[in-house]
């Protein structure tokens, strides 16, 4: 039974299949409309295995109870054996994390820093063994964005950009470094926390902001970018599951 699955985020409903080597998104739809997504099932999930990996309980727990007809295997945390997990409190340890780091191991023979740009911003470290050892939950770069914008309405819109000046020399140039700046400064420092004392890490990177984050960055630190890093860690913990059944 082949599998297809469906990442619940905060915002958005993504489903995707694995096909000859590649991610292909079936469909993506707001975290509001699970009704789209059920329907969708009904056509594309005959005779399919769903798999699923949700930061929204009560979402998932919506879909599922709306889906009769088709095989249903949810990743959770207790799944994770405890050897592989560093971390106190697994209990409120988003599934996601883990898997996006579960997902860079598997394309990598080094240590891993994982770098998820979305709602919220996760800098989280694995060893190449595969053990979670937590790190930096964040908000993301919208968050940053909404916060300035209702807090301080008086100040103008500014282009998603660096400037090249330093100080910034008008309120445009002075927000966009405080903004784009300081959130590109903050995940660099963190990376550079994960580093200190480990082995040599490659460095990963995914989520809505990634490719804005890469920009920030400026090269300063050496990056991969995989836009479909959370499907591959729920392939390869579901097939790791599967074999040790």
């Amino acid at each position: 039974m082949k599998p297809i699955y469906l990442d619940i985020g905060n915002s958005s409903f993504k489903l995707a299949e694995y096909q000859n080597g590649n991610w292909t998104i079936l469909c993506k739809e707001p975290v509001n409309r699970p009704d789209r997504v059920r329907d969708f099932l009904k056509i594309k999930g005959v005779n399919r295995e769903l798999v699923i990996s949700s930061v929204r309980k009560e979402v998932e727990t919506k879909l599922t109870e709306s889906i009769s007809d088709i095989n249903i295997f949810s990743l959770q945390v207790n799944q994770v054996p405890s050897k592989l997990l560093n971390y106190n409190t697994p209990e409120t340890l988003g599934i996601d994390r883990f898997l996006s780091c579960f997902g860079a191991a598997s394309l990598s023979e080094k240590p891993v820093v994982v770098i998820d740009a979305g709602s919220a911003c996760t800098i989280d470290f694995m060893t190449a063994d595969r053990v979670f050892h937590g790190g930096v939950i964040m908000p993301g770069l919208h968050i940053f964005k909404k916060v300035m914008a209702d807090a301080l309405p008086e100040l103008p819109e500014v282009h998603e950009s660096l400037p090249v000046n330093w100080p910034g020399k008008s309120t445009n140039e002075c927000i966009r470094w405080g903004l784009y700046g300081g959130y590109a400064s903050a995940v660099e420092t963190f990376i550079r926390k994960h580093q200190t004392g480990k082995n040599a890490t490659e460095i990963f990177i995914t989520g809505g902001d990634s490719l804005l984050l890469i920009k920030l960055l400026n090269g300063r630190i050496e990056l991969k970018h995989r836009e479909y890093l959370l499907f591959e860690g729920m392939r390869e913990f579901y097939r790791f599951n599967h074999a040790n059944l």
